[in-house]
């Protein structure tokens, strides 16, 4: 469980709206280098995110499930069908769909990647360098990514622009060192010291912008969304 007083009052967001659950808090993203955090707070109906920003802005991460989603935009972006039984796509927040690819087949996995990489207008070497940002086990290439499980999701825009990969690396066993501001960060967040993080680590997330060297990493209560966990 979350240290709310923590993460509301102390690190600046006690001006969230009554009207949304503290108790629900799901997601804390974390930038390292900015110290910029990020909250996602689940609605009560479970079928969207309060996206929160210190900036003060609150908009709506939907669940795909909930809100009928489906590939279209995506396939038209990617120029490709694709098996959506297998696939699964989590989140949508406007023109940016949020995909899971940790359960995905070989065959799939690597087919969206490839895909996924030259919509991005990026090369398979900076994609691959991107991966090794969030993983302490370096990959060389789409086909040891989809062996280790380095990329368990994405996000892809289909309105154009970089696109954004995600890994749960003490979860797939491919490593990752967060710096001491960090740990002392997650440690505040769960009201903890270092052995109490052995399994909220299993849920963390680090993300990196596939045209920047940008690194945010997040936490994810578990057992709250099914899909997810």
């Amino acid at each position: 469980m979350y240290n709310l007083p923590f993460i509301f009052d102390e690190c600046g967001f006690g001006w969230v709206p009554p009207e949304i659950n503290r108790e629900l808090l799901y997601n804390v993203s974390y930038e390292p280098a900015s110290g910029e955090i990020k909250l996602y707070v689940l609605d009560e109906s479970r079928s969207f995110l309060h996206k929160i920003s210190p900036s003060g802005r609150i908009i709506r991460q939907y669940e795909a499930a909930a809100a009928g989603v489906n590939g279209t935009p995506i396939e038209r972006s990617l120029r490709a069908t694709f098996d959506w039984g297998d696939l699964l796509i989590d989140t949508v927040e406007g023109d940016s769909y949020y995909l899971l690819l940790e359960k995905t087949s070989p065959s799939e996995y690597v087919k969206f990647l490839t895909l996924f990489v030259e919509a991005c207008g990026i090369t398979r070497g900076q994609f691959v360098d991107a991966v090794n940002r969030i993983n302490q086990r370096p990959v060389g290439n789409i086909h040891e990514c989809c062996l280790r499980r380095t990329v368990s999701g994405v996000r892809v825009d289909v309105a154009g622009g970089g696109g954004k990969i995600y890994s749960r690396p003490f979860r797939m066993g491919n490593g990752f060192e967060p710096d001491a501001g960090t740990w002392q960060f997650l440690m505040r967040l769960y009201d903890c010291d270092m052995a109490g993080l052995a399994d909220p680590l299993q849920h963390f997330w680090v993300a990196t912008d596939l045209r920047s060297p940008r690194v945010v990493v997040g936490t994810q209560r578990e057992g709250m969304l099914r899909a997810r966990d």
